[in-house]
């Protein structure tokens, strides 16, 4: 975000999340997206291997579930996620990297491209673009509500929730 001033004075705020800041902070910003490439999740999130598959691992179970079997997975959110992750900046790496695995099914459904990273991830050919999208928007407002410090059981139970309440 470029703020200006009304010295002639340019500031930059720079965030990756800007549901975080005030509206009234917004309301005197102009937004400005920067978009780069990584060659794959574990460069673009700055994780290690092990910390890569760590959620990978995690991640492919739970996303199955969550759209096989929401039930069973709300039923589990605790021992799923929450017996790995502990801590709320964890938890976040997580359902961020649940949004780019969202999104590149988009992305692939979209423009008919095959995905090789995400080849684990196959039954989310099952939704629909608009589905997809409307995944998307949940996850990403789970991930903004990380920033407000919440019972991280009840996030995910709610999570789940809506997720479950898109497959009807």
């Amino acid at each position: 975000m470029a703020c200006h001033l009304c010295c002639g004075i340019i500031g930059f705020f720079i965030t990756q999340n800007k549901e975080a800041i005030l509206e009234t902070i917004k309301s005197r910003c102009q937004t400005y997206t920067a978009i780069y490439k990584a060659e794959n999740l574990s460069e673009e999130f700055h994780l290690s291997n092990e910390e890569y598959e760590k959620y990978l691992d995690l991640l492919k179970n739970y996303v199955k579930l969550l759209e096989t079997n929401p039930n069973m997975c709300l039923l589990n959110n605790k021992k799923l996620v929450l017996s790995t992750l502990k801590e709320r900046i964890e938890l976040e790496m997580f359902f961020k990297i649940i949004f780019k695995i969202y999104n590149s099914y988009l992305n692939h459904m979209a423009s008919n491209k095959t995905t090789k990273e995400y080849i684990e991830f196959e039954f989310l050919n099952e939704n629909s673009i608009q589905m997809l999208t409307k995944k998307l928007r949940i996850i990403s407002k789970t991930i903004g509500k990380l920033q407000y410090n919440p019972n991280l059981e009840l996030l995910l139970d709610k999570f789940v929730i809506e997720m479950r309440e898109l497959n009807g």
